[in-house]
C-alpha cells in the first residue's frame, strides 16, 4: 500500500511558501535584536531580554489558547469564523485588562530597577495589543488563507524593525526601544483590523456570554499549555537575573535568541499542519497519520541539517551578528549556543507533535507533557546558574526539551503509529482501537433492533447517521423503509456500496448534514453521538432536518461505565478520550436534548448479547465475562445502564 498523500490530505506548496515568509520574517526581529545589541551596553541588553519575555508570558496569558482554539474551530466550520472573531475581541478586553494589572504589580515586587521596570509596563501593554493581532491571524489561519496571515505578520515586523532602530539610532535607547513595540503594534493592529471590515464585518464586539464560556472551555488547555510552554522557554532569562548577572542575561539573550530565529523553521510546518490536520482527523485517519509522520521526520531531517554547520561556525556568527567592540563579545555565549543547538532536533519535532496533539483533542496530554518538562527546567536551572551561569541555563534547556520529546512521543504513539495502516488508516498493530463509528464494528446490532422494534421508523423518509458498512441500512431497506445513510469514513462507505451496491449513502459530518430542512421523519444513530466533538450543533442539524413531531432515535454509551471500559481496554486514562469525545451521563443527555427542542424518552432495551459479551470477553478477558455474569448490567437501574437508548421527539414549531 502507498503511503503517499493524497492531493487533497497534502499542503499546497503555496500554503508552505506563505507561510515561510510569515516565519522567515522573524529574522527582522533578530535583525533588530542585533541592532540593539550593538547600540546598547551589554546590560541594557540584558534588560530587554527580561522585558521582552515578560512580555511573552503577559501574552500568552492574554490569549490563553484562543488563538489556537480558533484556528482549529474554523478550520472544522468556516461559517462560524465571523462569530468567533467578534466574541474574541471582547473577551480579550477583560483578559487584558486583569493581566496588565497582576504583571505590572509583580514587576515591581520583583525588581527595584526603574528603568527595568518602565520597560516591563510598557512592553506588556504591546503584548496586549499583539495578542489582539494573533486574533486576526486565528481567523485567517483558520480559513487558510495564509495571504492575509503573512501580509499581518511582515507588516507588523517591517514596522517594527523601522520604528525600534530608528529610537535606538536617535538615542533613546531601552525605553526608547519598548516604546517603539508599543506605537508600532498600535499601527499593525489598526490595519489589521480595517482588513477585517470586508471578510468579518469589522472589529465589531459581541457579548455572548454563552460563546466566550465554550471559547474559552475550548481554549484554556490548550492556553495553559502554552503559558507553561512560555515560561519554559522564556524563565531561564528570569532567573538569570535573579541567580547571575545582567550580562549573563545578554549573553545568553543572544544565544537563545539566535536559536530561537532557527525555532521558527518548524513553525512553518506547524502553521500549515495545524489546521490540515485538524481537518484529516475527522476525515481521513490514515492520511492524517502519514502526514503527522511525515511532519515529524522531515522537521528532525531539517534540524540536523541546520545545527551540524552552525555547530562549527557559532562563535564567529555571534560576533558577526551582535558585535564585539562593547565591552565583551558575544562569542563568550558559544557554549551556551552549541548546547542549545543540540536540543534543536527536539524543538522540531515538539512543534510538529504539537500541532498532531492539539488536531486529535490531547490538549491535556501538552499541557501534562510541558508542566513536567517545566518542572524539569526550573529545577535544573535553579541547579546549574548559579555555578555554571548561561552554561547552565542552556544545559537545562537541552535536558528539559529531550525530555519533553519523550514524553509527548510516548503519549502519542497510538496517533503516529508503528506498524503501517490498514484500509482505514487504522494502525496495523492496534485492531483493537476504536476508530469508526460503524454500526456493525461497535454497535449491537441484535438490540438496536430490538430499540427500532419498540419505537420504529416512522413512515416518510429516513435518515441514519453513522451507517458504517451498511448492515443496519440495508436490513430497513428490506422491510420497504425509504432509509438513506451518511457516514464521515470514505473507507467505511466504499465497504458498505461493495457489500450492497444500491445502497443510498453519502459522505459527511453529523454535524453539517447536507439536507433541506425537514428533510425527514426519522434520524437514527447508533454508536455515534459519542463521537462528534460539537454536540449541540450535530443536535441542531439533526432538529434542522427533521419535520415537526419527527423523531431520533438514538443509542450511546453511558459515560460513566463506558469510562471505565475504555481505559481498561486502551490501558490508558488518555489514549480513546480523542475518539470517545462525547461521552454524557443519563442527566447530561436529557438536559442536552431538551436544551435543543427535543422530548425525550429513555427506553428499556437489554444489551447484553451474544455480540455484548464476545465484546467483553474480547477486551476484558475472563474476568470481565465473569463479572458480567455476576452483575447483570440490563437490570441495573436505568441511570446506570451501559447505554443508553434514547427517543427524542422534535417538538413542533408554534406557529405564532
Amino acid at each position: 500500500m502507498s503511503t503517499s498523500l493524497s492531493s487533497a490530505s497534502r499542503p499546497s506548496g503555496r500554503s508552505f511558501a506563505l507561510a515561510t515568509i510569515s516565519a522567515g520574517s522573524a529574522a527582522l526581529l533578530l535583525l533588530l535584536q542585533t541592532v540593539a545589541a550593538r547600540l546598547m551596553s551589554i546590560d541594557d541588553f540584558g534588560r530587554f531580554g527580561y522585558a521582552l519575555s515578560v512580555s511573552l508570558i503577559a501574552e500568552a496569558l492574554i490569549d490563553l489558547g484562543l488563538h489556537q482554539a480558533t484556528v482549529r474551530a474554523i478550520a472544522r466550520d468556516r461559517r462560524e469564523a465571523a462569530t468567533l472573531f467578534h466574541n474574541t475581541l471582547a473577551l480579550k478586553l477583560v483578559t487584558a485588562t486583569v493581566v496588565f494589572g497582576v504583571l505590572t504589580a509583580a514587576t515591581f515586587a520583583m525588581t527595584s530597577d526603574p528603568v527595568l521596570r518602565t520597560a516591563c509596563i510598557v512592553m506588556i501593554a504591546s503584548a496586549a495589543l499583539r495578542s489582539y493581532l494573533l486574533s486576526v491571524r486565528g481567523v485567517y489561519l483558520g480559513l487558510e488563507r495564509f495571504g492575509m496571515d503573512a501580509a499581518i505578520v511582515v507588516g507588523d515586523r517591517v514596522l517594527l524593525l523601522a520604528a525600534g532602530a530608528a529610537a535606538l539610532w536617535l538615542g533613546y535607547g531601552l525605553v526608547g526601544l519598548t516604546l517603539a513595540f508599543l506605537l508600532t503594534r498600535v499601527i499593525a493592529l489598526a490595519l489589521a483590523l480595517l482588513a477585517t471590515s470586508r471578510d468579518l464585518g469589522g472589529a465589531r464586539l459581541q457579548f455572548d456570554l454563552v460563546r466566550w464560556r465554550q471559547l474559552q472551555t475550548e481554549a484554556l488547555p490548550i492556553g495553559v499549555f502554552l503559558l507553561l510552554l512560555t515560561v519554559y522557554s522564556y524563565a531561564d532569562r528570569i532567573m538569570l537575573e535573579a541567580l547571575s548577572t545582567l550580562e549573563d542575561v545578554g549573553l545568553y539573550g543572544a544565544a537563545f535568541t539566535l536559536y530561537e530565529g532557527l525555532a521558527y523553521a518548524p513553525a512553518v510546518l506547524s502553521s500549515v499542519l495545524t489546521p490540515r490536520l485538524s481537518a484529516l482527523w475527522r476525515e481521513d485517519r490514515g492520511a492524517h497519520r502519514r502526514l503527522s509522520r511525515q511532519g515529524t521526520f522531515g522537521a528532525v531531517a531539517l534540524s540536523v541539517a541546520v545545527a551540524i554547520p552552525l555547530w562549527f561556525v557559532g562563535g564567529p556568527l555571534l560576533n558577526l551578528l551582535f558585535g564585539t567592540e562593547r565591552g565583551v563579545p558575544y562569542a563568550e555565549a558559544t557554549t551556551a549556543f552549541r548546547l542549545l543547538l543540540a536540543g534543536l532536533p527536539c524543538i522540531f519535532a515538539i512543534w510538529i507533535l504539537q500541532a498532531v496533539a492539539m488536531s486529535v483533542f490531547r490538549e491535556r496530554l501538552l499541557l501534562k507533557a510541558t508542566a513536567a518538562g517545566v518542572v524539569v527546567n526550573l529545577v535544573l536551572n535553579a541547579m546549574l546558574i548559579p555555578s555554571w551561569g548561561r552554561d547552565g541555563a542552556a544545559a537545562a534547556t537541552l535536558v528539559s526539551e529531550a525530555f519533553s520529546l519523550l514524553l509527548l512521543l510516548y503519549a502519542l504513539r497510538d496517533v503516529l503509529g508503528s506498524g503501517g495502516t490498514d484500509r482505514d488508516g487504522r494502525p496495523a498493530d492496534a485492531d483493537d482501537g476504536p476508530t469508526e463509528t460503524s454500526t456493525e464494528a461497535f454497535g449491537n446490532l441484535e438490540s438496536n433492533l430490538r430499540f427500532l422494534g419498540q419505537h420504529g421508523v416512522r413512515t416518510g423518509r429516513t435518515l441514519e447517521i453513522g451507517t458504517g458498512r451498511g448492515a443496519l441500512l440495508a436490513h430497513l431497506r428490506t422491510t420497504g423503509a425509504d432509509a438513506i445513510g451518511l457516514d464521515l469514513h470514505h473507507g467505511l462507505l466504499v465497504e458498505a456500496r461493495t457489500r450492497h451496491p444500491t445502497l443510498p449513502v453519502v459522505r459527511a459530518s453529523a454535524d453539517r448534514l447536507p439536507f433541506p430542512d425537514e428533510a425527514f421523519d426519522t434520524v437514527l444513530s447508533f454508536d455515534v453521538f459519542e463521537h462528534v466533538p460539537d454536540s449541540d450543533r450535530h443536535l441542531a442539524e439533526v432538529r434542522r432536518v427533521l419535520a415537526d413531531g419527527g423523531r431520533y432515535l438514538l443509542q450511546t454509551p453511558n459515560k460513566w461505565t463506558n469510562t471505565v471500559f475504555e481505559t481498561v481496554r486502551w490501558k490508558s486514562f488518555t489514549r480513546w478520550r480523542a475518539d470517545h469525545c462525547s461521552l454524557h451521563t443519563y442527566g447530561q443527555l436529557e438536559r442536552r436534548l431538551a436544551r435543543q427542542g427535543f422530548a425525550v424518552t429513555f427506553a428499556d432495551v437489554p444489551v447484553v448479547t451474544p455480540y455484548f459479551r464476545r465484546k467483553v470477553r474480547q477486551h476484558l478477558g475472563w474476568p470481565g465475562a465473569a463479572l458480567l455474569a455476576v452483575s447483570q448490567p440490563d437490570r441495573w437501574p436505568r441511570r446506570l445502564r451501559t447505554n443508553f437508548y434514547v427517543r427524542a421527539d422534535k417538538q413542533r414549531t408554534d406557529p405564532g
